[in-house]
């Protein structure tokens, strides 16, 4: 790919970058010399206090709480500032695939893409996967890309819907850039948090206790009945703000083991709500998007989500004054502080509780989007491709198809046509020529799509289809499960998977299977294989060093190559140099199957030159 064609991306990061870093040197030396500020502010109050003149210490004392906000509020835009120059140091290595420089991947994934046969063996998930290159969202974001890239293919509308969302995207530099920073700010999550934050919201109401908001309220009024008697210079105040203590210190305690059971485990899940509402304000205020996003972002105003997860960060918040022991104490011997707050969550929960699923998953899908849309932008080669729901037309076709994961510079393009239901290309060729990178090209570019989001291609028209692979497969010693009878179970699922009625059509890409047993027998296996699937109308690729699996099944002469069955391959160069015998290889796939075995070659070379060095004199070497 031509450098050229990642200009404005890389400008636009460039230019982006150096403004934030600016404006971080500017806050910080704001920030250093307001801690400065304060520490001398306070300081005066105290020593002004001490000499008696009071109403120096309390102009101090003011002085130094607006300092306080003002710090705060300088720290927060320094955050904001580093994670800008964070987000476009990302970018501008994930347009390369420089992974090294890349944030880590973090979300560990949900236990069904653990169990997924098609996210190992086309690298979805973890460390320089799919979803590390996509995943520039929070985990509600990267949740939902992951439902998306390995769940059944959506109907046309909604893959057609993204996709118009994802264009318009790519025109919207400066609202990916904030999506990209908001996603920085929520830290890393087990998935399973996310689905207990869900079930909280949905059962929250439950906090409400009308009793106990009563009784807290009568203990304001009785404290504030108290706190007046003691300015009046009553000498009964005493004796009963201590009771009022006591009660207070008794409720509060008891809220707070109930609060306790309630947020058990969502310690850290409740963090990921300031990225969420983070990018679901700047989604609410910004202009409509084309497609998808903008009805949700129609959604956000229209149900003021906004407003309500934003009330709800700000409660669990104020949950966290219980990490501060002694200014926790002193809040409840006062207020109630944890019965006021549960109430609070309660009321809260009554009156939004209901939706929290759902604003939840709008959060996700609109994360998601946005995600598609930054990828689309760090690649603006890449195409939208032409999406079908035809039984007729072209199932898969693409032009100089190339793998996502590789970098640009590197990766070699090809094309790949399976035209008709039940169409199988079979592709031979030597290890290393190329054969199961273009297996995995087709599968990532292929999910890809069927989210929504654009592809490694020049041209790709495709009918959306559930993606079945048998790639890694390994055996299970402690199961008792051989390596032979591990994939043939998976391949027995694929087959029961494109034979299933009313489901979307099949692609499946199988790598080099039933290499467990012998040669005739793995042949006869796997034409058997193929003979189903294709009978199925599922279409896919099978890779292979013995092209003769493609001749004999579904035909009615042996001799003869089914009509649905073409061949290609990649070839080998052996060259000889000081060094010995290397393989070179060019990555271009060749109509028709693999003529050339490069193993008796190979072993023909090393021991002609072993013959070469044996007959060499001493002298001569």
């Amino acid at each position: 790919m031509d450098t050229s064609d990642r200009s404005d991306a890389e400008h636009y990061y460039a230019a982006r970058r150096a403004e934030a870093h600016t404006r971080a040197v500017r806050l910080s030396r704001t920030e250093s010399r307001l801690g400065a500020l304060r520490l001398l502010v306070a300081t005066g109050a105290a020593i002004a206090l001490w000499q008696g003149h009071r109403a120096v210490a309390a102009a101090l004392a003011a002085a130094f709480v607006a300092l306080v906000v003002v710090h705060a509020r300088t720290h927060r835009a320094l955050e904001r500032a580093s994670a800008e120059v964070e987000a476009c140091d990302a970018g501008r290595a994930r347009m390369s695939r420089a992974w090294d420089e890349m944030p880590p991947f973090r979300d560990p994934g949900s236990a069904s893409a653990a169990e997924s046969a098609t996210a190992r063996d086309l690298d979805v998930v973890g460390e320089r996967s799919v979803l590390h290159l996509i995943g520039v969202t929070s985990p509600f974001g990267t949740a939902r890309l992951e439902e998306w890239l390995l769940g059944d293919p959506p109907p046309l509308a909604f893959i057609t819907g993204r996709q118009g969302s994802v264009a318009a995207l790519r025109r919207r530099a400066d609202l990916l850039l904030d999506a990209a920073v908001a996603g920085r700010r929520a830290p890393p999550l087990p998935r399973r948090y996310l689905e207990q934050l869900h079930r909280w919201g949905a059962e929250s109401h439950a906090l409400r206790s009308v009793p106990r908001r009563v009784v807290g309220g009568a203990t304001l009024l009785a404290l504030a009945g108290a706190i007046a008697a003691a300015a009046a210079g009553s000498v009964r105040a005493v004796p009963l703000i201590v009771p009022l203590l006591v009660v207070n210190l008794a409720l509060a305690a008891l809220a707070r083991r109930r609060l306790q059971r309630s947020f058990h485990g969502l310690s850290d899940a409740v963090r990921q709500l300031e990225g969420a509402v983070d990018t679901m304000r700047r989604l609410s205020l910004a202009d409509d998007v084309d497609g998808t996003l903008g009805e949700l972002q129609r959604r956000l105003r229209t149900d003021h989500a906004v407003g309500a997860l934003g009330s709800l960060q700000q409660l669990l918040t104020w949950n966290e004054v219980h990490y501060s022991p002694m200014g926790h104490w002193a809040l409840n011997a006062v207020v109630a502080f944890d019965a006021l707050l549960i109430e609070a969550l309660g009321s809260w929960g009554h009156r939004h509780g209901g939706r929290v699923r759902e604003w939840f998953q709008l959060v996700g899908d609109a994360e998601a989007l946005l995600a598609l849309g930054t990828l689309a932008f760090e690649h603006p080669t890449w195409i939208l491709p032409v999406v079908h729901d035809d039984p007729d037309g072209p199932q898969l076709r693409a032009t100089q198809l190339r793998h996502p994961l590789l970098a640009p510079s590197v990766a070699v393009g090809n094309d790949v046509e399976l035209a008709a239901g039940g169409d199988v290309l079979v592709v031979s060729g030597s290890n290393m020529s190329g054969k199961t990178t273009y297996l995995r090209a087709v599968g990532v570019n292929v999910l890809v799509a069927n989210a929504g989001g654009p592809v490694a291609a020049e041209t790709m028209s495709l009918r959306p289809a559930r993606v079945r692979t048998s790639v890694r497969v390994s055996d299970d010693l402690a199961g008792g499960v051989s390596l032979f009878l591990a994939e043939v179970r998976r391949l027995r699922g694929i087959v029961s998977d494109a034979e299933a009625p009313g489901r979307p059509p099949v692609l499946f890409l199988l790598d080099e299977i039933l290499h467990g047993t012998n040669t005739v027998d793995r042949r006869l296996t796997t034409r058997d294989v193929l003979a189903r699937l294709s009978a199925a109308r599922a279409v896919g690729i099978v890779t292979t060093h013995d092209p003769e699996i493609a001749a004999g099944w579904g035909a009615a002469d042996a001799g003869h190559t089914d009509p649905h069955v073409r061949q290609i391959h990649f070839r080998d160069i052996l060259v000889r140099t000081a060094q010995g015998p290397t393989m070179t290889f060019d990555y271009r796939a060749q109509s028709g199957p693999a003529t050339t075995s490069n193993a008796r070659r190979i072993w023909a070379a090393l021991m002609d030159d072993q013959e070469i060095h044996r007959h060499v004199q001493p002298n001569e070497r």
